[in-house]
């Protein structure tokens, strides 16, 4: 494997982070990469998820 197929290999490594807080009753979400801090989505919408 040569040192560009390595580097393409961590980027493509899942590192997001999954945060929920209540805020005046209501649940808030966010999905974030924590190496790219611009890089976030945030929904006051959550849906309980069963694995």
């Amino acid at each position: 494997m040569s040192t560009n197929e390595s580097t393409q290999a961590d980027d493509e490594q899942i590192r997001e982070t999954y945060e929920e807080y209540v805020i005046r009753g209501e649940s808030v979400a966010m999905i974030a990469d924590p190496e790219r801090t611009h890089a976030w989505i945030q929904s006051d919408v959550t849906v309980e998820i069963e694995q």
